[in-house]
C-alpha cells in the first residue's frame, strides 16, 4: 500500500514515520466534487431536448437528461438487445435514481420525460378503445364502416392496450403490464423508496426479489400468487426511474446490496438561481415524434451488434476498467463489476435515441457506432462513477459513518494535526455521548486517517488519549499531488476511451 512521509510523532506516540494511504471515501460528499453532466455525450437533438426542459423546470440537467435516457430504454426494452459477440447480450433497461434533498427538483425533471411516455401510453390507449367498439360493431366508432362488417351484438371486451408505463411497484400490478407489452414497461417511482420498501416487506420474500433481479436482465419472471393461478413470462423487461433522498436510500440498499450495484445515480450539486424559461410544459412535438419511433420499432427483437470501430473501442474499455479496478467491498465492488453491461446499455440507447430524432434516416441503425460507444464510456466513468461513489460511499456506514465523515471534515476545516477524545463530542457535535466517539474514533483509525498518540496501557484514562491525525488531511499530502477524490470508483485517472465526436450516427 502507498504511504505517506509525516512529522515525527509526539511523545508516546509511534516511531513509525509514515502514514498508510487513508480510505478517501469518507470525504467523497464533500460539497462540489460531483461533476455535472455531460450534455455533450447526448446526440445533438437531445442536448437542446434537455436543456430546455431543464431551464423550463428550474432543476439541473443531470435530472432531465438521466430520466430521457431511462425514458428511452423503457421504450426500447427487449426489443433490441446490444452484443459485442454472441454469447454477451444485454437489453435497453436502465434502472435510475434521481438523488437529492426536498426543494431540488428532481421530480419535477423526472415530469418532464414522463409526459412524453404517458402521452404515446395515452394513444395507444385511445387507439385500444377505438378497436374495442369496432370488434362489438359501434357505428359510432368510425366515420367510415368497414366494408362487408355488419354489426354483431356480443359483450365488450376488457379494454387493453401495450401499456408504456406504470407507477405501481407491486410484482402483480408490473406483471399484468408485462403481459401486454411483452418489450417492456417502465416503472416510475416518486419515491424510489417504496419500490425498495416492497422488497424488503416479509412477505414478499425471495420469489419476488428474484423476479426483480431477473428483470433487469430481461430475463424470465415466474409470478406465483396465493389463491389465484401462477405464470410466467419468457422476457420481463423493466426499466426503472424514480426519485430518492440520499439518507433515505443508503438506509433502503444497506440490506440490499445487489440491487444497489444496479442501479444508475444522478446526486447534482446545488444549482444557482437561473431565470425560468417560459417554453411550454405540454410534450414538445419532435420530441413526442422522436419516441414514438421507439415505441412503434417494427418486428420481433433482434440482437444489434457493434461495429468494428466499436468493437475495438470496447475493448479497450474492458482493459482500462480490468486493469484500473479499485479494491472496494460489497454494493461498490458489484456495481463496479457491472460497467461494461452498463456501458453496452448505455451505447444502445444513444444509438436508438439519435436514429429516432434524425427523420432523414428511415432504416433503423444496424449496429452500434463507435461514437455512441465512447460516448457511453464517458458517461459511466467520468459522471455515473463519481454519483454512484457519492451516494453508496455511506452505505456501509448508517448512521455511525456519517458522523464519523462530519468529525472528518470538522478537522479538517480546522487544520487539527491531533484530537482528544473530548473534541468529538463537545467541539465537533457528531457524537451524543462518549460511547459514540469510541465509535466514531474506531471508524477513522480503521480508514487510517486517525493514529493513537499514547499506547493502550491498563488502567490508562480513556479521557485524557490522543489521536494524531493523517497529514494527509491537513495538506501535507495534497501539496505532494495526491489525489482529492478516491481512486477507483471515483477516480478520474484511468485511461478513458476519448471522448465522442461528431453525431452518434457517424462511424
Amino acid at each position: 500500500m502507498e504511504a505517506l512521509a509525516r512529522t515525527p510523532a509526539a511523545d508516546g506516540g509511534s516511531s513509525d514515520d509514515t502514514w498508510d494511504a487513508p480510505d478517501l471515501r469518507l470525504l467523497v460528499r464533500q460539497k462540489g466534487e460531483q461533476p455535472p453532466f455531460p450534455v455533450e455525450v447526448l446526440p445533438a437533438f437531445w442536448r437542446g431536448w434537455c436543456r430546455e426542459a431543464a431551464a423550463g423546470t428550474g432543476a439541473p440537467v443531470d435530472y432531465v437528461a438521466l430520466a430521457l435516457l431511462t425514458a428511452g430504454a423503457g421504450l426500447i426494452g427487449a426489443g433490441r438487445h446490444v452484443s459485442p459477440v454472441p454469447a454477451w447480450v444485454e437489453p435497453c433497461v436502465l434502472w435510475t435514481a434521481l438523488a437529492g434533498p426536498s426543494g431540488s427538483g428532481k421530480t419535477r425533471a423526472m415530469q418532464a420525460a414522463l409526459r412524453l411516455v404517458r402521452a404515446l401510453d395515452r394513444e395507444l390507449a385511445d387507439d385500444s378503445r377505438v378497436q374495442a367498439r369496432l370488434d362489438v360493431g359501434d357505428p359510432t366508432a368510425s366515420s367510415a364502416p368497414l366494408p362487408g362488417r355488419l354489426p354483431v351484438a356480443r359483450a365488450p371486451k376488457p379494454v387493453t392496450h401495450r401499456q408504456l408505463i406504470t407507477h405501481d411497484p407491486t410484482i402483480d400490478a408490473v406483471a399484468e403490464a408485462l403481459k401486454v407489452n411483452t418489450r417492456g414497461v417502465l416503472l416510475a417511482c416518486d419515491p424510489l423508496v417504496d419500490w425498495l420498501a416492497g422488497m424488503a416487506r416479509r412477505e414478499s420474500g425471495s420469489a419476488h426479489r428474484s423476479c426483480w433481479q431477473s428483470s433487469w436482465s430481461a430475463g424470465l419472471w415466474t409470478v406465483t400468487r396465493r389463491g389465484r393461478r401462477s405464470f410466467w413470462l419468457a422476457s420481463a423487461a423493466v426499466s426503472i426511474l424514480g426519485t430518492v433522498e440520499p439518507g433515505t436510500i443508503t438506509t433502503a440498499l444497506a440490506s440490499d446490496e445487489d440491487i444497489g450495484s444496479r442501479l444508475l445515480f444522478a446526486w447534482p450539486c446545488t444549482m444557482p438561481l437561473a431565470p425560468l424559461s417560459d417554453a411550454p410544459a405540454a410534450p414538445c412535438l419532435e420530441a413526442l415524434r422522436a419516441l414514438r419511433r421507439l415505441r412503434d420499432l417494427p418486428g420481433k427483437p433482434r440482437v444489434v451488434r457493434l461495429s468494428t470501430a466499436a468493437h475495438n473501442a470496447f475493448d479497450d474499455f474492458r482493459r482500462a476498467h480490468a486493469s484500473t479496478g479499485p479494491v472496494l467491498d460489497d454494493v461498490e465492488a458489484a456495481w463496479w463489476g457491472r460497467g461494461p453491461n452498463t456501458v453496452l446499455r448505455l451505447a444502445g440507447v444513444l444509438t436508438f435515441l439519435d436514429w429516432a430524432a434524425s427523420l432523414r434516416r428511415r432504416v433503423e441503425p444496424a449496429v452500434v457506432p463507435v461514437a455512441a460507444l465512447k460516448a457511453a464510456a464517458e458517461l459511466w466513468r467520468g459522471y455515473l462513477c463519481r454519483h454512484a461513489g457519492a451516494v453508496l460511499g455511506a452505505l456501509g456506514s448508517s448512521d455511525g459513518g456519517r458522523q464519523a465523515q462530519e468529525a472528518l471534515l470538522w478537522i479538517q476545516g480546522r487544520q487539527l494535526a491531533e484530537v482528544s477524545r473530548e473534541d468529538i463530542p463537545r467541539h465537533a457535535g457528531t457524537a451524543p455521548d462518549a460511547a459514540g466517539a469510541d465509535g466514531i474514533i474506531e471508524t477513522l483509525v480503521a480508514a487510517r486517517w486517525l493514529r493513537p498518540l499514547d499506547p493502550e496501557r491498563p488502567g490508562a484514562q480513556r479521557s485524557r488519549r490522543r489521536w494524531a491525525v493523517n497529514p494527509f488531511l491537513t495538506g501535507v499530502a495534497n501539496a505532494a499531488g495526491w489525489p482529492t477524490v478516491p481512486a477507483g470508483v471515483l477516480s478520474g485517472n484511468a485511461a478513458d476511451p476519448p471522448a465522442a465526436q461528431g453525431p452518434i450516427g457517424a462511424e
